[in-house]
């Protein structure tokens, strides 16, 4: 009988040391997994002038706002820096730079058409920054962004 009981203690010892690597490496595989796949946004706001089928662009995304911002330093009208300059001009003398961001992507939030969006990570930025950088490209109506 004490021969069964050391016996059965070793293979529990051999059983458990099997489970903790077993756990170890499925919960190591799915932070991998985590941290590598693609990040999906639903009908995310995509602000562009135009944007033809498989043409890669320079967007932006922000954290004061869920956005897609594209075409921001192309001169035209609506783009992200005109808006900031035209929001500079029109706004009281005591409104911040960062004020004036939101106000800008709330409009262009207004004017965005609504994408499926993948992203090859998290695309918003930390407390700590206020844009991210994208490559993005779009195909019918889903749009894939890489940093740039």
């Amino acid at each position: 009988m004490a021969i069964v009981v050391k016996r059965d203690a070793k293979l529990r010892q051999y059983v458990l040391a099997a489970l903790i690597a077993l756990l170890s490496t499925g919960c190591a595989n799915a932070q991998a997994k985590k941290t590598t796949a693609p990040f999906l946004v639903d009908s995310l706001p995509v602000y562009y002038q135009t944007w033809e089928e498989g043409e890669k662009k320079t967007c932006g995304t922000y954290n004061a706002v869920h956005i897609l911002s594209c075409d921001e330093t192309m001169e035209w009208a609506g783009s992200f820096t005109e808006l900031l300059k035209k929001c500079a001009l029109e706004s009281p003398p005591e409104t911040t730079h960062a004020e004036r961001v939101h106000i800008v992507l709330m409009v262009e939030v207004e004017r965005a058409k609504k994408f499926d969006a993948v992203f090859s990570k998290n695309p918003w930025p930390g407390p700590d920054r206020e844009r991210n950088g994208w490559e993005c490209s779009k195909v019918s109506a889903k749009v894939s962004c890489k940093p740039d």
